[in-house]
C-alpha cells in the first residue's frame, strides 16, 4: 500500500521481512503487532495505535517471589517450582491532551471507533 507523493510514492503498510527486513509489518513505520487481547473486527478496539514509552510499569520491593515444593509427586521424586512476579502499570498520561490550536486531542494510546 502507498501513498502518492508529489515526486514520489510514499509507503504506508511493509510486510514483515519483505523490504523492510524487520520481523513485524510496519505501518507507516510504526510497527504492526497481532494480538489475541484485542476486540473482533469491526468492534471499538480491534486497532490500537499504542506508544509503550509512554507507559509506567512498576514493580513490588519483594521482586520474584521463588517458591518449591517437593510435595506435588514426592512419589516420583519430582520436586515443583513456582515464580511470583507482581507488575503493575498505567499510562503516563492521566487523560487526553486538548492542544491549543484545534479541536483533536492527542493521547498515547488510541482505538479506532467501531465501523460496519
Amino acid at each position: 500500500m502507498f501513498l502518492e507523493g508529489i515526486s514520489s510514492s510514499i509507503p504506508i503498510y511493509m510486510p514483515a521481512d519483505d523490504l523492510a527486513g524487520i520481523p513485524y509489518s510496519t505501518l507507516f513505520g510504526r510497527p504492526v503487532i497481532p494480538t489475541q487481547a484485542c476486540a473482533t473486527i469491526g468492534d471499538k478496539g480491534d486497532i490500537l495505535f499504542c506508544a509503550f514509552s509512554e507507559y509506567l510499569v512498576a514493580m513490588k520491593s519483594e521482586g520474584i517471589r521463588e517458591e518449591t515444593s517437593i510435595h506435588l509427586w514426592f512419589d516420583y521424586d519430582v520436586m515443583a517450582f513456582r515464580f511470583v512476579l507482581r507488575p503493575g502499570g498505567q499510562p503516563w498520561w492521566a487523560a487526553a491532551i486538548d492542544p491549543r490550536d484545534g479541536t483533536n486531542t492527542l493521547g498515547a494510546f488510541v482505538a479506532l471507533n467501531a465501523r460496519t
